[in-house]
């Protein structure tokens, strides 16, 4: 009998204890850390007075150059055609239908599937 042991790693200090992991974003790139309990609560400290001065964004925007990679997409184009994408990929579950007093208000993606998605446009465009 073999058994596999995965562990992660906190993205911080390389230690074998990471037990949260927490999307963060800045001047429109989103990464994901892995963190023990204790980087986590510091990160938090750390962030608490400039989340507590701001205002709740409506979305993150994808960077130009990311969001249209062929130069004539628009956004709304290049959103659309991620929606298409996550659909024939099985992915549904990764885009979210945002819903504001009944009203709709836009779409809501996971992170992953951004990043997955723009890759696969990179590879599409070089074509």
């Amino acid at each position: 009998m073999r058994v596999i042991s995965v562990s992660f790693l906190d993205d911080t200090d390389h230690s074998l204890r990471a037990e949260v992991a927490r999307t963060i974003a800045l001047d429109s790139k989103i990464v994901e850390l892995d963190l023990s309990e204790d980087a986590s609560q510091r990160l938090t400290e750390l962030l608490r007075p400039f989340m507590k001065a701001g205002r709740e964004a409506e979305a993150l925007h994808e960077p130009q150059s990311l969001a249209s990679p062929a130069g004539d997409m628009s956004v709304r184009e290049y959103n659309k055609k991620m929606r298409e994408w996550a659909h024939l990929a099985g992915r549904d579950s990764e885009v979210t239908a945002k819903d504001y007093n009944g009203r709709s208000g836009g779409y809501s993606y996971s992170a992953e599937l951004r990043r997955d998605f723009a890759a696969f446009m990179r590879g599409e465009a070089s074509r």
